[in-house]
């Protein structure tokens, strides 16, 4: 039996679509690398080929660079690619990030998606777990074992609830399928996954793709701007034809979304920002009214508190501040 040119050495993940493990090239340079071993079944020259596909693109900062794929001993396809040590976004994100941060990581990201789709190919497997980050904090696209040429994108698995219906539908995809992924990832990030799990079993949810009645986007928080939520809103439209027409347009929408002052929702309901400087608290009166506490370097900024508010009033207000600290450039009065 040839010998495999890597030499396992750990399991460093597993999934539906095959194992991976940090591995060193056996003979030549020694280079350590991802290697990931798909059980392709009766498609493995169709795998194989998308693989090496993924292989030939041009290096780029958001991607994930693939060294060169093949048939392992046991009939699986392997890829090779970089080992990222310092893990994707689903091992990083353990709770909502503040919606600047994850539209950065979103925007990154797309530039690495779009770079593919220049190239003719399509990722089809968007998720946290698959986007790598960097010690410094960039982005990287990887696990290209669902990539297919956009041409004749026709695959009979998927990841759910990340897919887009049509893609779960049909099995075929186009780029529109991949901004739908990448909207579902940005809305992850912002929910900490709670977006994703809205349901007990998982048919539920493909039934709900299918009919146009998911996602469900009240999982998002009050810390996320309506003009954020139409990004959203836009890149998961059911219809295909009703999203961005390709992922600079999407990204373009979302750059223009980012807020300038960007919050998260703290344990206790607080809205604290990500550079700590500013807090918006709500408390309620003996009385049942409702008073919205907005301060920045712990002094009130008188303008933008309210006091005397019914319930709905109050997250009205909150809605409005958070709006406003998101849009007005630093020389505003309100900073």
């Amino acid at each position: 039996m040839t010998k495999p040119q890597y030499e396992i050495e750990a399991l460093i993940g597993s999934g539906h679509y095959g194992e991976v493990y940090r591995a060193r090239h056996a003979y030549l340079t020694g280079r350590v690398v991802a290697l990931k071993l798909i059980p392709a079944g009766n498609d493995v020259d169709e795998v194989l080929l998308e693989a090496q596909k993924a292989a030939a693109l041009d290096d780029h900062d958001n991607l994930v660079k693939v060294h060169d794929a093949g048939i392992w001993i046991d009939g699986r396809v392997y890829i090779a690619s970089d080992l990222c040590e310092f893990g994707s976004l689903e091992d990083q994100v353990v709770g909502p990030l503040d919606p600047g941060t994850a539209c950065h990581l979103i925007s990154h990201s797309c530039r690495g998606l779009a770079h593919m789709h220049q190239a003719g190919l399509l990722h089809l497997d968007l998720r946290p777990a698959n986007i790598m980050v960097t010690e410094a904090g960039v982005p990287r696209l990887t696990d290209f074992g669902l990539a297919r040429w956009s041409h004749d994108a026709d695959v009979d698995d998927w990841y759910t609830p990340h897919a887009a219906p049509e893609f779960v539908e049909t099995g075929k995809a186009t780029a529109a399928s991949d901004i739908y992924a990448m909207g579902m990832t940005l809305a992850h990030l912002l929910t900490g996954g709670s977006i994703c799990r809205p349901f007990p079993q998982w048919a539920q949810l493909v039934v709900d793709s299918m009919n146009g009645d998911w996602p469900r986007l009240d999982e998002l928080g009050c810390n996320v701007t309506a003009r954020l939520r139409k990004v959203i809103e836009n890149a998961t439209q059911y219809d295909p034809a009703n999203r961005p027409h390709d992922v600079a347009s999407f990204k373009r929408e979302l750059d223009k979304a980012t807020p300038r002052v960007s919050l998260v929702v703290a344990p206790d309901g607080s809205l604290i920002s990500a550079d700590g400087r500013w807090t918006i608290t709500t408390s309620v009166s003996r009385s049942g009214q409702h008073s919205v506490d907005v301060k920045r370097d712990a002094r009130r900024r008188t303008i933008l508190c309210a006091e005397n508010l019914s319930g709905g009033a109050a997250v009205r207000h909150v809605r409005k501040v958070v709006k406003l600290l998101a849009d007005e450039p630093p020389s505003s009065k309100l900073i």
